[in-house]
């Protein structure tokens, strides 16, 4: 034991072995005052998930490896105005050097009754937060980190608590391989003692930033600290500009970074800090990124010139940072009037993961929060009713599953969170009606956009159909590219949402997030905190979003898909239109009657009747197959009737698919399913061939996947094997 003891770092805890006495040792299970609830030490349950009240593996993935848990469907909802939490508290530590602490761990959070985890300072005579996160992990193990300094002894907390109105819901909260280590974590500074790693310019500024713990002055300069203006203990220290003389306008300090290397997964890293601009002769605050490799610097990246308007106030910053080589960030504060104003920062921490720039006023690239207002992002609808209100709006939830809390993370602001919500409840818009959020221009990159957001899909009833939300991008010629979508209901909490953007993007190019509006009016389709950055990785998330070109839900649209080979007079392949169209008919992506599909029919015909509908260009590739997916069903009960898949190449074609019409077949949508491997470009051809029936489709989905894999796209039914 004691061995085992020796291998971990001081103030570390993995829960491995002999955890319990780790535990019993380092983090003692204790509950805050009046309310009895313990943390448990967990084991990885295989196949499991919050249904068992804990995570299916530990953080190193292990089925039996050890780990904290709250399964906090064991707290009681009976009782009246108790404030619910549980509690893992450290041993009692002493107080840390001003050169502070860096607190490492990882953290696992699911289910529908937990509200969140947070890390507390429970210090003598006050307990605050230092960090928090309110996201799901849907069970997988994400890493925190936290900078901090306490000056006199203390303990540390990880505070898991609930969303009070679904205690009786199943959810946990897990903690993992947790490390203590003395100085900041990498790029983070609270300026109690110094500039950390921080370090003013030598060569591309005119003066020199410096540290202070509380300006004299009574008309510039912050008179506490950030920290200690929370805390109301002893004051700390920040980092500011002296306007005064010799300094003269436009005079400018910058502040440099030590060098950061891109997140070892390639996503973006999310700058925080607190700023403090006051006086009548305020200059301005910006944030650049200095490319390492090229030794550059571009266009600010924030950039904020209005001033507080009443002294001795913080501000939360917030801005995302992506190069895909190593960079190193700039503080540049610049004078406007002498002697009238100071600028200063404080608390600056890097954090895993994207964030939207705040405040609204300093973001450069059409990032939105959505806080004050919606950012230039403006509103298009297209509606059955002209008349009918606007489909989208900016509103403040009140923490129920239909109206959720805004997701952006502001501890320490008091301001509310907005977001915007799609109008799914009123009456008085029509199924398939769209509301678009069009995005202000983008400035030019020379590294591919990453778009990232977060949405909120939830359906009161399971399996009832609720809408869509969907990503394009709108070309200067007004053509538009399906980048992204997801259908109906996805989560109770917020799911982050990410797709790369096309490269070169044309300055009169606009991001379209376009929301599709179902069947049922008990729901809620949100979006929140959008962010634009260049990371060197950025992948679909969720994955099941990836779209491909000849994908098609047919929402009014054939998205692409063209008639072919039918008489302009004659019956064909067409969308809903009218009264002529099948009334009995739900679409089967929202069940919406009458809409939604493509079809054809014939009422009676002397002879048979064919018509071909046919994708855009699709590219070949030996080396990869398309798993080609689609709903059918057959109107009427014509014996004989077909439907035919073909691919088109070289001039000639290739039968993959065909289904031919017996009594066996049933009058609801069925399953179609093949596989597609050619080396040259191709299209598909859905061929109809009918006398006195029809056929109606929707949902034709493309996936690609190594052709190692073609086996995980079986024929689908396997009557429709070409023979």
């Amino acid at each position: 034991m004691l061995e085992a003891l020796q291998q971990l770092h001081p103030g570390s805890l993995q829960f491995h072995g002999q955890g319990r006495f780790l535990v019993s040792l380092l983090l003692r299970p204790a509950p805050p005052p009046a309310q009895p609830v313990h943390v448990q030490l967990g084991v990885g349950v295989r196949g499991g998930g919050f249904l068992d009240g804990r995570a299916p593996v530990d953080n190193n993935g292990t089925a039996k490896g050890r780990y904290a848990f709250m399964d906090l469907s064991r707290m009681s909802s009976d009782e009246t105005g108790l404030i619910h939490r549980a509690w893992l508290p450290s041993h009692l530590l002493n107080a840390t050097s001003p050169k502070g602490k860096c607190l490492h761990f990882s953290y696992s959070i699911d289910g529908l009754s937990v509200g969140g985890l947070r890390v507390l300072v429970n210090a003598t005579d006050v307990t605050y937060t230092i960090w928090e996160s309110k996201d799901s992990t849907d069970g997988e193990w994400m890493s925190g980190k936290v900078s901090f300094t306490c000056e006199t002894p203390f303990r540390l907390v990880m505070e898991a608590f609930p969303r009070e109105a679904y205690l009786r819901r199943r959810g946990f909260v897990a903690v993992d391989d947790i490390y203590l280590m003395d100085g900041f974590c990498a790029g983070d500074c609270t300026f109690e003692h110094d500039f950390c790693n921080w370090t003013n310019s030598n060569a591309s500024d005119e003066f020199d930033w410096k540290m202070g713990r509380g300006s004299s002055s009574s008309v510039t300069g912050p008179s506490r600290d950030h920290g200690s203006s929370v805390t109301w203990r002893e004051t700390g220290g920040y980092a500011y500009i002296d306007s005064s003389f010799p300094n003269k306008p436009g005079d400018r300090a910058q502040l440099w970074s030590p060098v950061l290397n891109p997140h070892g997964n390639g996503s973006a890293l999310c700058l925080s800090f607190w700023t403090s601009l006051y006086g009548s002769g305020v200059g301005a605050l910006r944030v650049y990124m200095y490319d390492n490799t090229t030794n550059s610097t571009g266009e600010p990246i924030w950039e904020l010139y209005t001033g507080t308007r009443t002294p001795d106030q913080w501000y939360k910053g917030e801005v995302p940072l992506s190069l895909p080589r190593p960079f190193r960030v700039i503080f540049e504060a610049e004078i406007n009037l002498p002697g009238e104003s100071d600028i200063a920062i404080d608390d600056i921490a890097l954090n895993n993961g994207t964030c939207p720039s705040i405040p609204r006023e300093a973001s450069k690239s059409g990032d939105c929060a959505f806080i004050v207002d919606s950012c230039g992002w403006r509103e298009m609808d297209t509606k059955t009713r002209p008349e009918s209100p606007p489909l989208w709006g900016r509103v403040t939830g009140d923490g129920t599953v239909l109206s959720p809390e805004g997701h952006s993370s502001m501890a320490g602001v008091s301001r509310q969170d907005s977001y915007m919500m799609f109008n799914t409840a009123s009456y008085q818009h029509a199924p398939l009606d769209k509301g678009q959020l069009i995005s202000p221009a983008i400035p030019h990159s020379n590294y591919t956009y990453c778009l990232s957001f977060w949405t909120y899909m939830y359906a009161s009833t399971a399996g009832v159909p609720i809408g869509g939300l969907q990503v394009k991008i709108r070309r200067s010629d007004n053509t538009t590219v399906n980048l992204w979508r997801l259908d109906n209901h996805q989560a109770s909490h917020w799911v982050q949402s990410q797709l790369p953007l096309p490269s070169h993007l044309n300055v009169s190019d606009r991001v379209i997030i376009e929301a599709i509006k179902g069947g049922d009016t008990r729901a809620a389709i949100a979006v929140d905190d959008i962010t634009f950055t260049t990371p060197y990785n950025c992948t679909i998330k969720p994955l099941k979003a990836s779209v491909h070109p000849g994908d098609c839900a047919f929402d009014r649209d054939l998205c692409g898909w063209r008639v072919v080979n039918s008489s302009a007079a004659g019956p064909k392949w067409r969308l809903p239109a009218g009264n002529t169209k099948p009334a009995t008919v739900k679409d089967h992506t929202y069940q919406v009657l009458g809409d939604g599909f493509v079809y054809m029919d014939v009422f009676s015909a002397p002879s048979p009747v064919h018509s071909t509908l046919q994708s855009s260009l699709l590219y070949g590739n030996p080396n990869i197959t398309y798993c080609l997916s689609f709903w059918y069903l057959a109107l009427e009960t014509e014996e004989g009737a077909t439907l035919l898949v073909r691919a088109h190449y070289n001039d000639t074609h290739r039968e993959l698919w065909k289904l031919n019409r017996d009594t066996s077949l049933q009058t609801y949508y069925h399953y179609g399913q093949l596989n597609v491997t050619l080396s040259s470009n191709f299209t598909i051809a859905f061929v109809s061939t009918v006398q006195k029936s029809g056929w109606v489709l929707d949902d034709i989905k493309f996936s690609l996947s190594p052709l190692s894999n073609v086996t995980t796209c079986a024929l689908r039914p396997p009557k429709a094997r070409i023979q």
